[in-house]
């Protein structure tokens, strides 16, 4: 993938807003509005005006309400590795019904859960070495 200067944000953390890669020509687009940043408007990037200039015609992307910070997920291969903070931030959600869409939009067998509210900011980390760690 080409890489470059992204115009227009309002946060240097691109985890946290742009949309997750699933595959190499497969995103996930998600709210974010992640509490820390409901007040302060001014520091939010719209992650999906951002991935469209970017102009990439091959990929394909899933569009989902749910609100998350890309910073707190961990894609591996057949699961995801998010937090608490999930319920917490979609509380509009029925847990099962929440769980269903994340399947969904992952494409994953397993969403796991770890930690009440703990931060999964892991840049740099292995998840299969996290995954042994559970």
């Amino acid at each position: 993938m080409p890489y470059g200067l992204l115009s227009d944000t309002r946060d240097y953390w691109v985890r946290d807003f742009m949309p997750i890669q699933l595959s190499p020509d497969a995103y996930l687009q998600y709210v974010y509005t992640p509490d820390y940043l409901r007040d302060s408007a001014a520091y939010r990037t719209d992650g999906a005006v951002c991935f469209e200039k970017l102009n990439l015609p091959d990929v394909r992307v899933t569009k989902t309400d749910v609100v998350l910070d890309g910073g707190n997920v961990i894609k591996c291969e057949d699961s995801v590795i998010m937090t608490d903070k999930i319920f917490y931030e979609n509380r509009n959600y029925d847990k099962v019904v929440l769980m269903n869409e994340l399947e969904r939009c992952f494409g994953s067998d397993g969403v796991v859960r770890r930690g009440k509210g703990a931060c999964l900011d892991w840049a740099g980390v292995c998840p299969k070495c996290f995954l042994k760690a559970l």
